[in-house]
């Protein structure tokens, strides 16, 4: 994994990680439907470090990007 994949990575968890404890709501992430797999194994890595869990919600960036306008409930959205 390079440096620019691990910083990525870190930023999610720490955007995540405020969110998450700030509540007792499992925060929903928007996210492109190409980055599936590695989103699942950052969601993944995210639960065993925190025990905490996140929801994807996978689309078309376009899909997404409407439902965020009409007031999608979403904390992060990841778009390709």
């Amino acid at each position: 994994m390079n440096n620019t994949t691990r910083r990525f990575l870190l930023m999610i968890v720490l955007l995540l990680s405020s969110t998450v404890f700030a509540s007792d709501n499992v925060p929903v992430i928007a996210a492109a439907a190409s980055i599936k797999f590695a989103l699942q194994d950052i969601a993944e890595a995210f639960y065993n470090d925190t025990g905490k869990s996140v929801r994807i919600s996978y689309s078309s960036s376009g899909n997404l990007t409407r439902q965020i306008q009409q007031g999608g409930p979403f904390e992060l959205f990841l778009s390709a």
